[in-house]
């Protein structure tokens, strides 16, 4: 995957200087225009890049984006291809109002968006419910849950669910477990779990400090996807 120059360098220098990599989210999914889609559209030519869906509560619902729409510029920047507006919304500060024009119903509408932050994006994703690559649903473990699994001071993500044939589930994490740490950071609530998941990948994959509460002991997996999958 190729990454621009400035993207690559503002990334170094993040690294560098110790701080997290932010990238910008506007919760759209996207496409490279064929020409078969640009007639079905009466667009003419193929560049920019078209809106097969767009997810609730984002940046792209707020600023009015619909399915359909055909990006054709972004922030006074025309666009040919929908990796060239991935790129450029990733390397947009989160919290930047920009402008994005669209071709909809024959005509060019302007929009305003103010992009998100793709990390809390992923985080609202777990809060909502959605499993991690990982296969695994949390929530933050409450000091009533704690009490209840005979751990009064325990702090933790509790796995509440496992997808069937996910990279945790077959490395044996079960519903029941407490994750007390990813990649040996201290995670004490779903946001702070998704903080750091965010930043993993599935290959080479994450360490978590897991506790099974029925037996007391606890024990570091390492999880990956496997190859192939």
């Amino acid at each position: 995957f190729a990454i621009p120059i400035n993207m690559a360098k503002d990334i170094l220098d993040d690294l560098i200087a110790g701080r997290d990599v932010v990238r910008g989210y506007l919760g759209v999914m996207i496409d490279d225009l064929t020409p078969e889609m640009a007639d079905k559209f009466d667009f003419e030519g193929t560049d920019g890049a078209l809106v097969h869906h767009v997810w609730e509560d984002t940046p792209a619902e707020e600023a009015g984006m619909q399915p359909g729409d055909i990006i054709v510029e972004y922030d006074g920047h025309k666009v040919k291809s929908q990796s060239e507006v991935r790129q450029r919304v990733a390397a947009t500060d989160p919290g930047t109002k920009v402008k994005l024009r669209v071709w909809r119903d024959d005509e060019e509408v302007l929009l305003t968006v103010k992009v998100g932050d793709l990390a809390e994006a992923r985080v609202g994703s777990l809060a909502a419910g959605q499993p991690d690559w990982l296969g695994l649903r949390v929530q933050t473990l409450t000091e009533e849950m704690a009490e209840r699994l005979g751990h009064p001071k325990l702090k933790g993500v509790l796995v509440a669910d496992v997808e069937e044939d996910s990279p945790a589930g077959r490395e044996g994490i079960s519903p029941g477990n407490v994750v007390l740490s990813v990649n040996r950071i201290r995670v004490t609530s779903v946001a702070e779990y998704g903080r750091v998941i965010a930043r993993t990948k599935p290959r080479p994959g994450v360490l978590l400090h897991v506790l099974d509460a029925d037996s007391g002991y606890a024990r570091f997996v390492h999880i990956r996807e496997a190859a192939g999958r």
